[in-house]
This record gives C-alpha cells, structure tokens and sequence, in this order.
C-alpha cells in the first residue's frame, strides 16, 4: 500500500499539483486514502494518517527534489505575479505614488545645496539637521518602495519613524547649537551599547569581536561625556541626555502635534498591528563650533 501510495503522490508532484509542503500534505493524504480503499474498502481516519506519517520522511525528500529541481521556475513565477500586481497597482496610485516622489526628490536636492553651500562654516546644529534630513529621506525611500509593493502596514511604520525623526529635528531647530551638539554626541553611548551587544553574539555567528582596545576607547569616550553632562542612560532617542535633563519623546510629539504631520491620535496609531519604530541617525564625533 505505501508503494501505491508513494506512487500515486509522485505522480501529483509530476504533474505540477504539488507546490507547498501543504499541498504535498494533502496529495499524500488523498493518495493514501486511494490506496487504501483499493486495498482494504473504507479506512478509518487514524489508519490513513498513520500512514501519511510513515511516508513523510520520503515524501519530505521528494518536495525537497522537487524544489532543486523546480527552484528557478518557482521563483519567476513568483516574481511574475508580484511584477503583474505591482502594474496594477501603480496603474490605480499612480498619481498619487509619483507625487510622493517628487516631493522626495525636491526635498532631497533642496537639503544637499543648501548642505553644499554653508558646510565650511556648519556648526553642530547644522550637521545635526543635515544628517536628520538625510534619514528623513531615507526613510520616505522605504516608504515609496513598500507603497509600491502593496506593503501598506509596513509602509505605515516607516511613516511613523519619518514622523519622530522631523519632530526632532523641528525641535533641534528651535533649540540652539549645544542641543544639536548634545543630540550628536549621544551617539557615543549608543554605540557602546551596540559594541557589547555585538560581541555577546560574535562568537555564535562566527565573526570577528570587536577588541578590548576598542571598547576601552568608547568606554572612555562615554565616561568622558558622564564627566560633562551628567550620568547618562539609553533611551529611544538622542535627546535622553542625561537623568537631570530627561524629556520623552511622546511630550515632543503632544509640543509639535499642531506643526508636524496629519491629524492622527498617536493611541491609534499604537494600537496598530505594526512594530513602533524609532528614529536613528549615524554620527560622527561633533567638534564644538
């Protein structure tokens, strides 16, 4: 009975019903269920999956064949499918998707002339500015590419990221160049944290850690800004400076909410099925100007 059985679920697999390890499942099960009435009339439910169960480890074989075998075809079909949607797609939000767009690529150009044009007398406030608003588009990039792909929740958590990362800068632009020159700074801290955070799992995933050297190098460099500003700590953004100075960043939100973004209530948004996202930018030491 397992050699018809094998034999009826390979014959599936041939002539292309079989394209899922469910699929695979079911073809199994179905043949098993042929088998056996032809050997023994009506079985009973616990006699066919037993009998699927014997036969999965060879089955299991098979797809895996048939997935070498098939593995190209599988993919451009895929691929084919997603291309046709993605047409359709854009054939309804065209207008719209393009107007996002265009509004990515002025505000891209507009940051890097006027980033060209005062970079040789820039202060921390400036450089502070300039590397947000690069992330800014960064982030709309993601965005336009997840609308794009039908992606929407995801789409809308990169939203949410955009929408902390201007609220930030709209408040270092308020503030003056020791905020920016703060806010920068604060990446030393994070940078430790990723350091060990790295070498906890380098040797798991057998790659290089990170040397005594240099983690003595930023140890100093954060206990040199605790000597400044204070005992610092790890928050969800560069403006946790330190435990006198704390300011979360959902009381910036509530500030800016009438400045910044469409009129969305921020519980909503978090009851949301989408992961919270944060704002994160790459700096470099900031020299005081």
């Amino acid at each position: 009975m397992a050699r018809v059985t094998g034999q009826i679920a390979f014959q599936a697999v041939l002539d292309g019903r079989v394209r899922t390890p469910s699929q695979l499942y079911s073809e199994l099960l179905l043949a098993a269920a042929v088998a056996a009435h032809k050997y023994y009339g009506r079985p009973s439910e616990r006699f066919l999956r037993r009998t699927v169960e014997r036969l999965l480890p060879a089955a299991t074989e098979l797809y895996l064949n048939l997935l070498r075998t098939n593995a190209e075809s599988f993919v451009e079909a895929d691929r084919d499918y997603r291309t046709s949607f993605e047409a359709r797609l854009d054939g309804r939000w065209s207008k719209g998707l393009r107007l996002c767009e265009l509004v990515r690529i002025v505000s891209l150009d507009a940051g890097m002339e006027y980033h060209d044009r005062l970079k040789d007398t820039a202060n921390a406030q400036h450089m502070a500015l300039v590397k947000l608003h690069a992330r800014a588009c960064l982030i709309s990039a993601e965005i336009l590419s997840l609308l794009r792909s039908g992606h929407a929740s995801g789409a809308h958590a990169r939203w949410r990221a955009l929408h902390e990362v201007a609220v930030i800068a709209d408040v270092l632009a308020d503030g003056d160049s020791e905020l920016s020159r703060r806010y920068l700074l604060y990446e030393h801290v994070e940078s430790l944290k990723g350091a060990k955070d790295y070498n906890s799992w380098a040797i798991d995933l057998q790659l290089d850690p990170i040397s005594e050297r240099q983690l003595k190098e930023m140890d100093g460099t954060v206990a040199r800004l605790c000597d400044e500003f204070g005992a610092l700590r790890l928050g969800t953004d560069g403006l946790h400076h330190c435990s006198a100075q704390r300011q979360r960043l959902g009381s910036l939100k509530k500030h800016r909410a009438l400045h910044i973004g469409p009129t969305i209530e921020w519980p909503a948004i978090r009851s949301m099925r989408v992961r919270r996202g944060s704002p994160s930018t790459s700096a470099s030491a900031v020299e005081t100007k």
